[in-house]
């Protein structure tokens, strides 16, 4: 009776340990995406967005030479 007794906590404990880990896991991803999330949700934001003439539309990188 005694091995089972051991063995039963052992298994108990394996299973304590896995379960332990993937919720740590998940609680860190839940910690560093939700903000993560926010974050780039804001910054979505603040994106212009053009409505108007197609010309207008001027990538960032082509605004120098465009204006020399």
């Amino acid at each position: 009776m005694r091995f089972v007794d051991d063995l039963a906590g052992a298994i108990f404990d394996i299973f304590k340990f896995i379960v332990r880990s993937i919720s740590y896991l998940l609680a860190g991803m839940i910690i560093v995406a939700v903000p993560m999330y926010m974050i780039a949700w804001v910054f979505g934001l603040f994106q212009y967005s053009y409505q108007g003439d197609a010309s207008l539309k001027i990538p960032i990188n082509m605004c120098w030479t465009a204006t020399k």
